[in-house]
């Protein structure tokens, strides 16, 4: 089992016929679209407000994180 997710989502925004998810945890911020990897342990699967996937790559495991609706 994956554990939990270590990330706040600060904002979204759609940029370029994509969403762009901005990731906070702790000093860090992460800005991810689909098919990027970060933090060298996920993979954003998809974006579909209001929630986006991501793979944790150590387990292969699917986790959704809450991002918000569609504004």
């Amino acid at each position: 089992m994956a554990p939990p997710l270590p990330f706040v989502v600060i904002g979204k925004k759609w940029e370029d016929g994509q969403w762009q998810v901005f990731l906070g945890r702790n000093e860090e911020t992460f800005v991810v679209k689909a098919g990027d990897t970060f933090d060298g342990r996920y993979r954003v699967d998809s974006i579909v407000p209001p929630s986006m996937t991501l793979i944790y790559l150590p387990l292969k495991a699917r986790q959704t994180l809450t991002i918000g609706n569609m504004e």
